[in-house]
C-alpha cells in the first residue's frame, strides 16, 4: 500500500470516528474502549450471542467485556480497524 492510500485512509478512519463521537456523544476515551471500523470487505463481528454483518466502511462501538469475536465472510480476508483502551 503505498503513503498516499495509506494517509487517504487514515482520514476517512479519523472522519468516521468523529462522526461516530458526534453521534453518541461519547469522550474519546469512552468511545476508545468500544469502537471497530471495517477497513474492506465484508466480516461479521458476534457479541454476545448477537450476530452483526458488517460491510466495507461500517462502524459500531460496544462494551467489550461481553465476549465478542469477528470473522471474515464470502471466503475472503477482511481488514478491521479496533480501537481499544483500558
Amino acid at each position: 500500500m503505498g503513503v498516499v492510500k495509506m494517509n487517504e485512509e487514515i482520514r476517512l478512519i479519523a472522519e468516521r470516528i468523529r462522526d461516530m463521537r458526534e453521534i453518541t456523544g461519547f469522550a474519546i476515551e469512552e468511545l476508545a474502549q468500544k469502537c471497530g471500523i471495517t477497513i474492506q470487505e465484508y466480516m461479521m463481528i458476534k457479541i454476545g450471542k448477537n450476530e452483526i454483518e458488517l460491510e466495507e466502511g461500517d462502524s459500531i462501538h460496544f462494551d467489550s467485556s461481553y465476549p465478542h469475536g469477528m470473522k471474515a465472510l464470502n471466503g475472503k480476508r477482511a481488514k478491521f480497524l479496533a480501537v481499544v483502551s483500558k
